[in-house]
């Protein structure tokens, strides 16, 4: 079987770019920092030098740390090296971090010194200052795989808080950063900003195809710093979940659009991609309206981060976009079911998961959606959160809440069936229930009774989310 490795051709690029062109942007809060092509390819091989002598090829290693150069490094040097890449989250509780590194088997755990201590007891630990010590490792050297070997282990950040370890192969990560060319490769993006979190495959996809097509990757403080960030790194294009689209539109609410750039966004911040969780048309309209391009996408990390893609207009308003690459899509009862070289090998060590999600290569997404005349997805559900009342209808609980989208009162809401008393709830995160219960009984009055909302229950705060921003769906009966 031919070998190959995307790492290998991606490095072997960025130390023959003889256009000095920046690969990296930073902003450490006082001062910017430029790392060009060149300089990035010398520490990733320097790192990549220290695994494969302090280590044996084939071992799972954990990465762990915020968005930063550094990450970068250690993702490519893990995977130079013969290793695979196991991205953890840094916010996640320490008992959950053990649980994942024992789940997939994790020999090492490398990332920044400060997130990394606490473990030092149950598994060697290697800091980023570490890599940097390492004899650089010659381009002719770096591992080779079987399109078929894993190379990335990265674990769902799932909904209903299971989180399961989806096995990325060597062919699952270039047939994902191929199918990236109608997206990145457009002339107008050519500075493109890390709002998403790296552990997560839209950071991950993200970040490697900007940088396979040689362009420039901006790096904040994370999402505390997230306007001061854009202001000093001035990118063109950035990805945003939609709580942090809320945040932006806030912005523009209270300032004028000179104010917006010369405060907040810089000056050439022109496109932004929504995706991660369902977002409000609403807000996309308002961007729109004030000269922004809305880009929206959809995917998983079932499927290397490819998926959907496309720009918003007026004939194609709140669509997920085309399909990318070579994914193909069928709709089964209603859910989008993906084929095609993107889509993982299987959960690890979990073939009964795995059975249930793969079926003769199709990924059952559990997402609801259709597809328009002009090839556009749409979005509708999840297909387990339909509810399956007593009387045999079924109801989705998201058209539901959807409802409730232009109620100032209510921030989020969840609905659901408790079988018990056989009646719609509804849970609120609002300040206003006075107008929470109108809205309700507004609702109520244009609804038959199956469908009406029988019991309200008030929370403090936001209903909790994963790290792609989208809200956790509770297990209720």
């Amino acid at each position: 079987m031919q070998k190959s490795n995307y790492i290998r051709k991606m490095l072997e690029q960025f130390a023959a770019d003889d256009q000095n062109r920046i690969a990296l942007k930073l902003y450490n809060g006082k001062q910017t920092e430029d790392i060009r092509y060149t300089e990035l390819a010398e520490k990733i091989l320097s790192a990549a030098g220290w695994f494969a002598e302090n280590s044996s090829s084939g071992q799972h290693i954990a990465l762990m740390g915020a968005n930063s150069p550094e990450w970068i490094v250690a993702f490519f040097a893990i995977a130079a090296s013969g290793n695979v890449v196991v991205p953890l989250n840094p916010g996640l509780p320490e008992e959950m971090v053990l649980s994942q590194c024992k789940l997939a088997d994790v020999s090492v755990i490398c990332g920044d010194s400060r997130d990394i201590s606490a473990f030092a007891e149950d598994y060697p630990c290697v800091s980023y200052d570490m890599l940097r010590d390492g004899k650089s490792m010659q381009l002719q050297n770096i591992a080779c795989s079987t399109p078929d070997a894993l190379t990335v282990l990265l674990f769902t950040s799932g909904t209903t808080g299971k989180s399961k370890a989806v096995e990325i192969t060597c062919a699952n990560m270039e047939s994902s950063l191929k199918s990236a060319d109608g997206i990145f490769s457009e002339p107008d993006i050519n500075r493109i900003m890390t709002a998403l979190p790296l552990f997560h495959i839209a950071g991950i996809r993200g970040a490697l195809a900007m940088l396979c097509r040689f362009k420039t990757l901006c790096i904040g403080r994370g999402i505390m710093y997230l306007f001061r960030d854009m202001l000093v790194l001035e990118p063109d294009y950035i990805s945003l979940v939609p709580v942090m689209v809320d945040s932006l539109i806030k912005i523009m609410k209270r300032t004028t659009p000179s104010q917006l750039r010369e405060k907040y966004i810089g000056a050439n911040l022109k496109r932004v991609c929504v995706g991660g969780a369902a977002v409000d048309p609403g807000s996309c309209r308002y961007l729109m309206d004030n000269g922004f391009v809305i880009d929206s996408g959809y995917a998983m990390s079932e499927t290397t981060g490819v998926g959907t893609w496309g720009k918003w207009d007026e004939a194609h308003f709140n669509t997920i976009g085309k399909l990318s690459g070579e994914l193909q899509c069928r709709i089964v009862d209603g859910e989008l079911q993906f084929q095609g070289p993107a889509v993982m090998k299987g959960y690890y060590k979990d073939p009964e998961a795995t059975a249930m999600v793969l079926e003769e290569g199709w990924l059952h997404t559990g997402d609801l959606g259709y597809c328009d005349q002009d090839g556009y997805y749409y979005l509708n559900g999840r297909k387990k959160s339909l509810i399956v009342m007593a009387n045999g209808e079924k109801l989705n609980p998201e058209e539901v809440e959807n409802q409730f989208e232009k109620c100032d009162a209510i921030e989020e809401c969840q609905i659901w069936y408790h079988d018990g008393d056989r009646v719609l709830c509804m849970e609120v995160y609002g300040n206003d229930r006075e107008a929470v219960g109108r809205a309700v009984e507004m609702y109520n009055e244009r609804m038959p009774l199956s469908y009406q909302i029988h019991r309200i229950i008030y929370r403090e705060k936001p209903f909790e989310r994963t790290a792609s921003g989208k809200v956790m769906r509770k297990e209720r009966r």
